[in-house]
């Protein structure tokens, strides 16, 4: 999938977006290319002012780095793929109702205790081959794929729902690939976009009574409290951070730490 370029600034929320979206889109309009050009984002992020003019300027002067902080926990990730947990895929199903990009997966049962449990808000990648290096992840004859874990199989682990960055080519994976030889499928763990999700969404007015938090905020006596959210916006990169770190040195661990359904409200 080609690139889309450096990030161009939305107003406001197309009506009809779902939240949170359109982060994701950003995220998969990067081509890997993208992702691990370091520098991608780096003339486009300003300093933050201490005051601002409007309640728009304010919000937007957060926008980039964000997108910046996301993308640079992205080339991190990718970097390390040969260490990130792996699953391999039994079948690949358009969801019901249908919904375009969006896929039911369901996993090989055999699994230890290294093997990859998809959680929502993770962001995936879809291999031929586990990978044991960058590379793997563009091959000839698999391009970049990545997709968004949108529901996990609550009762039944083997199974899960992903919006796609691109279609799927059924005929390839089949629906039961094992007896079809088909080549074989594995879904790769890259990141965790549920901590830059609810950012994104407190900055796009996307949660409800956000404005009229800002609104305070931006009163001629608030210096105080924007410093007071800035530091928190910035704490809240500093543990996404280390979640990632968590997650990627035991696979299993902020899965568990992470309220899960409190998470789903965005998107």
């Amino acid at each position: 999938m080609g690139s889309k370029g450096p990030y161009k600034k939305q107003k406001n929320v197309n009506k009809g977006e779902s939240k949170g979206e359109g982060l994701i889109d950003l995220v998969f309009s990067w081509s890997l290319a993208d992702v691990l050009n370091k520098d991608l984002y780096k003339a486009k992020v300003k300093p933050i002012p201490e005051m601002f003019s409007s309640t728009e300027e304010y919000m937007d002067s957060f926008i980039e780095p964000l997108i910046e902080e996301t993308h640079k926990g992205l080339f991190s990730s990718i970097q390390t793929v040969h260490r990130a947990p792996t699953r391999e895929i039994l079948s690949v199903d358009i969801c019901k109702p249908r919904k375009d990009l969006y896929y039911n997966i369901s996993f090989n049962g055999k699994r230890d205790d290294e093997s990859y449990e998809p959680k929502f808000g993770d962001l995936v990648a879809l291999t031929e081959v586990r990978p044991k290096r960058m590379d793997d992840l563009h091959r000839p004859r698999s391009p970049y794929l990545i997709g968004f874990v949108h529901t996990e199989g609550e009762c039944d682990s083997e199974k899960m729902d992903i919006r796609a960055s691109k279609s799927i080519v059924l005929g390839e994976y089949g629906y039961r690939r094992k007896y079809k030889k088909k080549r074989s499928l594995f879904v790769v763990y890259l990141t965790s976009m549920i901590t830059n999700l609810r950012i994104w969404m407190a900055l796009k007015s996307e949660l409800d009574g956000n404005m009229n938090v800002i609104n305070r905020v931006l009163q001629p006596d608030s210096t105080v409290r924007i410093m007071t959210i800035l530091f928190g916006l910035f704490t809240c990169f500093y543990c996404y951070n280390y979640m990632q770190y968590s997650y990627q040195g035991d696979h299993m661990s902020t899965g568990k730490e992470i309220n899960i359904k409190e998470t789903k409200t965005f998107y």
